[in-house]
């Protein structure tokens, strides 16, 4: 049964010039707009010829406006500035299958038909919700204009047959703390934002227009001037920060599938002019999409709770157990340490290289990195992105990113603030103690989510080329459990391997607690008897870092290579295709156009107005130029590819370079100057990498690029706002 009710049809009848006419017969000469819009159009009564089911009036509405009841509804008559003619609204408080009823057979159609007695007639039809039309846009977000049809006057003996199937779209979201809206059943927005603009045109001109004498009587009309100006400058359009409209929970309008067609008129002796009109449900009545919140409070925090524990990678036992550790560690060191002799150092080259590598440089590339994947997490909160599981890999790839380059940031310049004496011929950091043990943990916990952030990059990386290489339909027939949770296991389980992986590093530092004459004690960080001697923490250093550095990054840059590659290959085949298309189809052309000579004299199709500016637009080159940008703006993407290997292939060298000093500090344990170099060239470039994960987030996906300009505006209106307050 189709039970959603019967949207109301709006007929307006043939313009009427009112500003070419300074008097109308009948009429005194300081008559309003809108009374010579009544007087110059048909009443309700002729204008509607015939109506089934039950909806055909028997009387007119007397200025200046109201309704008229009938079987199905009611009809309501109203002036309009923007047709410049008398519209009739039916308004149905029936549904479709009631209207079957009515009409005593299964037909689920509204019938009626327009006469009109002037040779010139030209009749809108317009198909709305329960409220007012919207005839032309207001130049507001949200807001667009009705489906709208445009019939005009023919020869004698032939008329108009308009057929409207229609289906119904109908978007019911909840209301929501960050994106609110209205849950009234007969709320529309689209309603509050008339009303909104008929205040305010009341309030900056002290006068009502012809649409609002009904809600207005205690203005006066505006004067011809008035309103012909308004016509003409657009003086009517809403400021919307001045109103308080909500969207609509529940959002519904109609698509429509519209046919217009002539057939003899009945009684030729007639002289009306008429118009048929048929509103029909189609095959498929109602198309409903159901927002909801992808996560409520409870699960939300379940969530939140289990995700930051496993990026923390630590629990109530483990800490117990490590501070502990330190203690018994701190016990046994400083009753068997002996005094040595060290001396503080000098500034040297060394020195100079980690205060500007650490405190200045990567500290500030850290910053900018934090904040923008902040800014990319706060932008992917957006309902629109909560639906796609696509973006399940980067808010954890940015998420990582976050909580990496903090813990990274906050251990190198914790290091750089650290004196340097020389103990015995060799630099040395004076650490506190637990100084020594946060960097023992830090450096490993650094590395693994370094390293997840790598294998999240990698499985991004990896969704892309099967998309290219495996065709859409065939790849999702393979993998059918892709749809049950798959990418958060993948997440789960990288995040988990590269903890596994290098946690064990903890196991491979000692704190020695120096007391030297003369200078105060501290501590310093070296490797156990078995890191420095074994072969087995060699061995595991070298695996460690072929598996979560160089052979990633390998894959990755062979996917994006092969990305582009393929893309190319697509091109040129388009290209090809393109081509061959264009001169079959301009022989085709060339031998149906005398065919179509004829007969194009006899057919006369009537579409909504809009075809006919699609026609213009044709001629014009309209499509011939969206198709040039369209293709540009695929050409600047395709090259923008690129980037990605490139990106690729500096991840590739940083990680090299990051092996090879991680390499020689916890296997050889060295502290030169090249080594230091070595280091901070690594660590600052990794940095910079890492910060660079949401530039390319917010390049390669529109939807991100223009949600986080839109944030940042209102981020610069709050500021400004803030600013502008005394």
């Amino acid at each position: 049964m189709r039970t959603w009710p019967v949207p109301s049809v709006t007929v307006c009848d043939t313009p009427f010039e009112w500003h070419l006419y300074d008097f109308i017969f009948g009429l005194p000469r300081n008559s309003t707009v809108s009374q010579k819009l009544w007087r110059t159009s048909e009443p309700l009564h002729k204008v509607i010829y015939t109506c089934e089911p039950a909806c055909r009036p028997q009387e007119s509405v007397p200025y200046p406006g109201g309704r008229v009841e009938v079987g199905i509804g009611s009809w309501e008559s109203w002036p309009s500035l923007s047709e410049s003619t008398l519209c009739h609204t039916l308004t149905p408080n029936v549904t479709w299958s009631q209207l079957a009823q009515a009409a005593g057979q299964k037909r689920f159609e509204l019938e009626m038909w327009v006469g009109d007695k002037r040779p010139n007639c030209d009749h809108r039809l317009f198909v709305h919700p329960h409220r007012r039309p919207v005839m032309s846009s207001p130049g507001v977000r949200g807001v667009q204009q009705d489906l709208r049809v445009r019939s005009l006057c023919h020869d004698e003996v032939t008329s108009d047959l308009v057929s409207v199937k229609l289906i119904s779209r109908i978007i019911d979201r909840e209301s929501l703390n960050r994106a609110p809206c209205n849950p009234a059943k007969d709320y529309y927005y689209e309603s509050c934002i008339m009303d909104c603009a008929h205040r305010q045109w009341a309030d900056r001109k002290n006068c009502s227009t012809p649409e609002m004498i009904r809600d207005y009587p205690q203005l006066p009309e505006c004067s011809r001037a008035v309103l012909r100006r308004a016509q003409r400058d657009g003086s009517l359009a809403v400021n919307t920060t001045n109103c308080t409209c909500l969207p609509a929970c529940r959002i519904r309008s109609f698509v429509a599938d519209t046919g217009v067609e002539m057939f003899p008129k009945p009684n030729s002796w007639s002289s009306n002019k008429l118009l048929v009109a048929r509103v029909a449900a189609a095959s498929v009545a109602e198309e409903v999409t159901t927002e909801r919140r992808s996560y409520r409070l409870p699960s939300l925090l379940s969530e939140m709770g289990g995700f930051v524990s496993l990026v923390l990678g630590v629990s109530v036992l483990s800490v117990v157990d490590m501070v502990t550790e330190a203690i018994a560690r701190r016990t046994s060191i400083q009753t068997n340490e002996p005094k040595e002799n060290c001396s503080w150092s000098d500034s040297d080259a060394q020195s100079r290289i980690s205060i500007i590598s650490y405190r200045y440089c990567y500290p500030t590339i850290s910053g900018v990195g934090i904040v923008g994947s902040l800014l990319l997490l706060l932008v992917l909160r957006d309902a629109r992105f909560g639906g796609a599981g696509v973006y399940t890999y980067l808010r954890c790839l940015m998420l990582s990113d976050s909580v990496a380059l903090t813990v990274g940031a906050a251990s190198l310049l914790v290091e750089s603030w650290d004196p340097t004496v020389f103990c015995a011929g060799r630099p040395v950091k004076m650490r506190s103690h637990s100084g020594a043990v946060w960097y023992s943990v830090a450096m490993p916990l650094t590395n693994a989510l370094v390293g997840f952030s790598m294998g999240v990059t990698l499985w991004m990386t990896y969704d892309r080329y099967q998309a290219v290489r495996v065709p859409h339909e065939l790849w999702r027939q393979r993998r059918p459990e892709r749809r049950c949770g798959g990418r958060p296991l993948r997440i789960a389980a990288t995040l988990l391997v590269s903890l596994a992986l290098h946690m064990p590093q903890t196991l491979g530092f000692r704190v020695v607690h120096h007391c030297p004459a003369g200078l105060p004690e501290f501590y310093e960080l070296l490797l156990t008897d078995f890191a420095s001697d074994s072969w087995v923490w060699c061995s595991y250093q070298w695996s460690l870092q072929l598996l979560v550095r160089w052979l990633p990054a390998g894959i990755v840059l062979y996917c994006n290579s092969y990305i582009i590659f393929a893309i190319k290959r697509r091109e040129r085949r388009k290209s090809a295709a393109d081509a061959a298309a264009a001169s079959c189809s301009h022989v085709d052309v060339e031998r149906v156009s005398d065919r179509l000579g004829s007969s194009a004299a006899r057919l006369s199709w009537l579409a909504p107005e809009g075809r006919s500016s699609q026609a213009g637009l044709t001629a014009a080159g309209g499509p011939d130029e969206r198709s040039r940008r369209r293709r540009r703006r695929q050409e600047t993407e395709n090259r923008l590819e690129l980037l990605l290997v490139a990106m690729a292939v500096s991840c590739l060298v940083t990680n090299c370079l990051q092996s090879v000093a991680i390499i020689l500090d916890m296997v050889y344990e060295d502290d030169g100057i090249d080594f230091e170099i070595l280091r901070s060239v690594g660590n600052n470039a990794e940095a910079l990498n890492v910060s660079l994960d949401f530039v390319f987030a917010m390049a390669f996906v529109k939807q991100i690029r223009e949600a986080f300009m839109c944030q940042l505006r209102h981020a610069g209106e709050a500021v400004r706002w803030l600013i502008m307050v005394p």
